[in-house]
């Protein structure tokens, strides 16, 4: 059985997709947060 080496450049592309998917949950959030406050806004003006 010969010894698997991974791929390095397709372990690299892996670890910034990772990165870049990690970047978009935290932006995700935080418009998330901001939509939840114009909301929250929109209300206070309707009452």
């Amino acid at each position: 059985m010969k010894n698997y080496q991974p791929n390095k450049d397709l372990l690299e592309i892996l670890e910034s997709q990772k990165i870049k998917i990690k970047n978009l949950k935290e932006e995700v959030k935080i418009l998330q947060r901001k939509l939840d406050q114009q909301i929250a806004k929109e209300g206070m003006i309707k009452q």
